[in-house]
């Protein structure tokens, strides 16, 4: 399924030679990845490679966890995405890295294919939002969370199935602002 993907992102095409059966199965897969939160528990996502014990270790002394998580989370939807993960970072108390490091928090840590690889891609505006955690001007209304608009909405229309996957305080939260593929929340 990831080949499918990759081989569909690797170079545009021109709209008369596109394969229809590709073009769906790509479409239904970006729908299938777009439901799971950026920053809930990973037991909703079927690409965790390693457990959080072992995210735990190898990255207990990655001096570059926090631009690395940035790039996991939301490398794919650029500076602004990236910025708002960093500001999320920002508005819970304690130290940025950390946090990142905490069990539950950010599921980019138990798939460091995908972390890696995003990061090498947007380096250099990862470690330079990683640096500015403290004094980045906050363009996410306060949010101490966020989760994919997909999800947001699955979690307004099935109180009951968010609260059997664990994900009710989804529903506590009030929302502040959308950003690319994500909504952020903040306590009420």
């Amino acid at each position: 399924m990831q080949d499918l993907l990759d081989s569909l992102l690797q170079k545009p095409v021109p709209i008369e030679e596109l394969d229809l059966k590709k073009v769906a199965a790509g479409a239904a897969v970006g729908l299938m990845l777009s439901v799971f939160p950026a920053s809930a528990d990973v037991r909703h996502n079927d690409k965790v490679e390693i457990s959080w014990s072992e995210a735990a270790t190898k990255y207990a002394a990655d001096e570059n966890i926090v631009a690395k998580v940035l790039a996991g989370e939301a490398g794919s939807a650029g500076e602004e995405g990236m910025k708002a993960v960093a500001c999320v970072i920002q508005n819970r108390s304690g130290d940025a890295e950390d946090l990142v490091r905490k069990k539950y928090q950010f599921s980019s840590m138990v798939m460091p294919a995908m972390m890696e690889k995003n990061y090498k891609a947007v380096k250099a505006v990862a470690d330079k939002l990683a640096s500015e955690i403290g004094s980045l001007t906050d363009v996410t209304g306060g949010a101490t969370n966020y989760v994919t608009k997909a999800l947001y909405k699955k979690v307004l229309d099935d109180p009951k199935w968010a609260k059997a996957q664990k994900l009710d305080w989804v529903g506590k939260m009030v929302k502040t602002v959308e950003i690319g593929n994500h909504v952020f929340l903040k306590g009420k």
